[in-house]
C-alpha cells in the first residue's frame, strides 16, 4: 500500500518538485478523495503521519530520480493535522550517510509548523 500512497501523493503536488544541492521543495494540496482520509476519521477526515511520511518519500523520489526505501524514522513530530484541500508545503534537505541518506523534513502550512521528520533512507 505505501507505494500507491507514495504515487498519489505525489500526483497532489501543485506545480513542480524544486529540487538543488541537496534539498527539495513541493507545493500540495489532498482532495477529501485522498486515499489516506479514507476511515481517518469519518466526519472528520485527517491525513495519517504514515501518509504524511509517504509523502515526503515521494517528494524525494521524484526530486532525485530514484527509488528509496525507508530504513529508520529516528523522529516524527507531528504538531497539526493535514485535513482535505489544504495546501501543505514540503522542505527537506539531505545529507550523505554511511548507509545511504538522512532526510530532514519540514512540513509546512502558511508559515506554521505542521511536522518535523528525521528520515533515515537507501537506495532501492
Amino acid at each position: 500500500m505505501s507505494s500507491a500512497v507514495r504515487r498519489a501523493a505525489v500526483a497532489c503536488t501543485e506545480g513542480t518538485i524544486v529540487a538543488n544541492n541537496g534539498s527539495c521543495s513541493a507545493r500540495l494540496r489532498f482532495p477529501p478523495d485522498f486515499i489516506g482520509f479514507q476511515g481517518h476519521f469519518p466526519g472528520n477526515p485527517i491525513l495519517p503521519g504514515v501518509c504524511l511520511i509517504e509523502a515526503v518519500l515521494g517528494v524525494l523520489e521524484s526530486a532525485y530520480g530514484k527509488s528509496l526505501r525507508l530504513r529508520k524514522i529516528a523522529s516524527a513530530k507531528f504538531r497539526e493535522p493535514v485535513r482535505p484541500d489544504q495546501a501543505i508545503v514540503i522542505d527537506c534537505a539531505s545529507s550523505a550517510e554511511a548507509r545511504g541518506l538522512r532526510v530532514n523534513a519540514r512540513v509546512s502550512c502558511d508559515g506554521g509548523r505542521i511536522a518535523e521528520l528525521v528520515l533515515h533512507l537507501t537506495a532501492s
